[in-house]
């Protein structure tokens, strides 16, 4: 059985686990689609079985990503009431979104 490349990264304060070649969806993060970026905040890596971990940060490494998307995720609504006032308020948001593609942990 091969092993899989994997990274923890973060982004935007923000850690995500990921594996190459894997579709993901961040918290939006500026880039135009088909676009490459490198994050160096890698702060795990596994390559070929191998564990690095870092203090806080792995040292000469990065995850590349590909933009292919930017959208906007499914809406959440918050109802705020307060019982025997009559009192209702109602909003809602829909988050942005980045979804990309794991091209290479090294």
């Amino acid at each position: 059985m091969a092993t899989k490349n994997l990274a923890v990264v973060k982004i935007n304060n923000q850690q995500y686990l990921m594996q190459e070649d894997e579709t993901l969806m961040l918290e939006k993060v500026e880039g135009e689609v088909g676009k490459t970026l490198d994050f160096s905040d890698v702060l795990l890596k596994v390559i070929d079985g191998k564990i690095e971990i870092g203090t806080p940060i792995v040292s000469k490494s990065k995850v590349t990503l590909e933009f292919i998307e930017q959208k906007k995720g499914k809406k959440v609504k918050t109802l705020i009431y307060k019982a025997k006032s009559r009192y209702r308020k109602h909003s809602g948001q829909r988050a942005l979104i980045t979804v990309v593609k794991v091209i290479k942990i090294s």
